[in-house]
């Protein structure tokens, strides 16, 4: 289920917001239970409807790092390392770490009714058309002995939603305000009495 704001509610407070014409990412503080998310939504191009999202929640700490390797240029790195190969689809330079629902809190909520995990990851790549492009996966999944929630690429009901973005300002502009984000957590933190 995603919590994608219909602009009825409260005013959203993101960290940061990418739009493509069908496409977008919004990056929300979920400081509550300790984590940033990342919700990708696909838009229906005539009705402006929602179709599909996907909801990858990241850790406080993985979010630290991710903005670290744009913020510092390793992204940046990696991202033309892996487009000189001249691939017409350029492979993933980064992954987020698999999360999800297990298969027992998916039974329990009603959102799977084959008994499977819900798998949920997102990855950074060279974009073919622009600068580079992030790409949100949710497919059926395994719980294995760690607790991660293994991804069944071949299931038919996979849902993936890309978000290009036009150049590397703004993959820059998103590792500042993601580094800004876990400051702010970081001081919410050490300001609790």
């Amino acid at each position: 289920m995603c919590t994608y704001n219909t602009g009825t509610e409260e005013k959203e407070r993101n960290i940061f917001e990418v739009f493509n014409k069908e496409t977008f990412l919004k990056i929300k503080p979920v400081f509550v239970i300790d984590k940033i998310l990342f919700s990708f939504v696909e838009m229906d191009a005539k009705t402006k409807e929602r179709k599909s999202c996907v909801e990858c929640y990241m850790k406080i700490a993985d979010a630290a790092l991710l903005a670290r390797q744009i913020t510092t240029g390793r992204m940046y790195r990696k991202l033309e390392t892996e487009k000189k190969k001249g691939e017409k689809f350029p492979n993933a330079v980064w992954r987020s770490n698999l999360g999800g629902v297990s298969e027992a809190d998916a039974r329990m909520r009603n959102l799977r009714s084959d008994g499977k995990a819900i798998s949920r990851h997102f990855t950074i790549a060279p974009g073919s058309v622009k600068y580079a492009v992030i790409k949100g996966v949710t497919c059926a999944g395994y719980s294995n002995e760690k607790g991660w929630i293994i991804p069944d690429m071949k299931d038919p009901e996979k849902i993936t939603i890309r978000v290009a973005l036009e150049d590397h300002g703004e993959l820059e502009k998103l590792g500042i305000m993601l580094e800004a984000a876990v400051n702010a957590y970081m001081i919410q933190i050490c300001s609790k009495k």
